[in-house]
């Protein structure tokens, strides 16, 4: 992809598709046009099975919940996003923003990686990958100086600057 696509866009309709799936840690790598996503999902276990079933399992715990906060982990999911499917999903979103008419979710995974591309469209730089683990993105980009570069993101300073730089938008964008 060149610098001047953009990546805020492809980034948040790529976060818009893993939303649902409770990512607990991903990798995007971006090439040309496409990206590679790999991600790992976690549930817990009362959201994953029903309540009913768990406490059979628990033996009918009734004033302690222990289950409740276990967390299972699933195998890595991977997903090839080209051009075409970014710009369904991109439609798709909008779509959905503009029938919901409400502000953006700056805590969504959508929202923070618009973020990320956003700050990589203005710089001009080629991001060349993203990752996600334990509240904090990692960003690989190239310089037009063709040089690597990383820089690690806090989440919440990524939420910030969701806050920040698209409260001026309107609803539905």
């Amino acid at each position: 992809m060149s610098s001047n696509s953009g990546y805020s866009q492809p980034l948040r309709a790529i976060g818009q598709a893993l939303e649902s799936d409770h990512i607990a840690s991903f990798d995007i790598e971006i090439g040309e046009s496409n990206y590679f996503v790999k991600a790992s999902t976690e549930k817990t276990l009362w959201k994953f099975l029903p309540e009913s079933l768990v406490r059979i399992i628990w033996g009918g715990l009734r004033d302690e919940a222990p289950w409740q906060n276990m967390v299972l982990s699933f195998p890595t999911l991977t997903r090839h996003f080209a051009p075409e499917d970014i710009e369904r999903l991109d439609q798709a979103g909008k779509a959905k923003r503009q029938a919901s008419n409400a502000r953006p979710n700056n805590e969504a995974l959508s929202q923070l990686l618009r973020v990320i591309g956003y700050y990589a469209d203005q710089s001009g730089d080629r991001l060349r990958s993203v990752s996600y683990q334990r509240q904090s993105l990692l960003i690989v980009y190239e310089t037009r100086e063709k040089q690597l570069r990383t820089n690690v993101f806090d989440l919440s300073f990524i939420r910030d600057r969701a806050r920040i730089g698209f409260a001026h938008r309107a609803p539905g964008n």
